[in-house]
């Protein structure tokens, strides 16, 4: 009988640095999510400053409505290109 060690394969050599770097593309594409991130978590909060009373919020709540849609038609051009990049 084979003890259990044997059976497996030998765990694969580590990778250079080279390969664990990230490319500009990845860092544009990390970037527009995460200010589409942010643009949608402001949404609620500048709902809330127009229903509380203070009209210029609904100013606020109308450009964070602007940079979501124009950020997610961005990340999707982003998202098809670091595609084609890989």
């Amino acid at each position: 009988m084979e003890p259990t060690a044997n059976r497996f394969r030998p765990a694969m050599p580590a990778r250079s640095d080279a390969t664990h770097r990230t490319r500009l593309s990845g860092w544009v594409l990390r970037a527009i999510v995460s200010a589409h991130m942010a643009a949608i978590a402001g949404q609620p909060v500048f709902a809330g400053v127009y229903l509380s009373g203070d009209y210029d919020g609904l100013r606020r709540h109308a450009a964070g409505a602007d940079v979501v849609c124009h950020n997610a038609e961005h990340e999707d051009m982003g998202m098809m290109a670091n595609l084609e990049i890989i």
